[in-house]
């Protein structure tokens, strides 16, 4: 159980917060960024389908998959950034300052939490404010940062190489992929980002086969933009 938290929980967090500054400076948000996320309308999901105005964008979701509540997502992110960041203080208080700049748009699983289940699939779609970081123009950018922040966790997460361009409902992301191996199970993450409205826009898909990874596809490719 307790792999199954980390699994669920903690290798899906895309904290940035540190980028362009030492682990020692943890800048916190300015009043501008910080009122600019309170601001931004969350969507919402019905008959599963979720659509977000400010963004422009919907997604649609299989009927009986679970939608997770936004207390639910917040708690479960709280708990990621212990378990990322273990000892660390510096990367801790980096990844508590990305929270506040940060919006959890919805979190989507195959089965309901806690489900006797060896690995619950899902998608999470989370928005982080990156106006104070004009070196960020596009979804590589993004992940170059990400990358370089979550390969320094306690969890070793193993990247690709490469940063690849993808087209989804018209919009341009990045891609990347992250893997962890747990015990005898090998989680494979593809974290797609694009730049929207001064945001980094994340969706990441979370699978441990290629079975999940291919209904994962299907549901992301649902994607479509205004």
């Amino acid at each position: 159980m307790k792999h199954l938290r980390y699994l669920l929980i903690a290798v899906c967090l895309l904290g940035l917060v540190a980028c362009g500054r030492k682990e020692s400076e943890p800048a916190a948000p300015t009043p501008g960024t910080q009122a600019a996320t309170k601001d931004v309308d969350l969507g919402a999901v019905k008959d599963s389908v979720y659509e977000n105005k400010y963004f422009g964008f919907r997604m649609t979701f299989p009927t009986e998959w679970a939608v997770q509540e936004r207390a639910v997502q917040q708690r479960l992110a709280e708990t990621g950034t212990k378990v990322l960041a273990g000892d660390d203080r510096g990367l801790k208080s980096a990844m508590e300052a990305s929270q506040v700049k940060t919006l959890n748009l919805f979190a989507v699983f195959k089965h309901p939490l806690g489900a006797p289940v060896p690995f619950n699939p899902n998608i999470n779609c989370v928005a982080e404010n990156v106006t104070d970081f004009p070196g960020i123009k596009t979804g590589k950018d993004y992940l170059y940062h990400a990358k370089k922040l979550l390969g320094g966790s306690q969890l070793k997460i193993e990247f690709s190489d490469d940063l690849t361009s993808v087209h989804l409902g018209g919009a341009e992301f990045y891609s990347m992929t992250g893997s962890v191996t747990l015990g005898t199970m090998t989680i494979r993450q593809i974290y797609y980002t694009t730049i929207r409205k001064g945001f980094a826009l994340n969706i990441i898909l979370s699978d441990s086969n290629a079975e999940e990874a291919a209904v994962l596809k299907k549901i992301v490719e649902s994607i479509s933009f205004q």
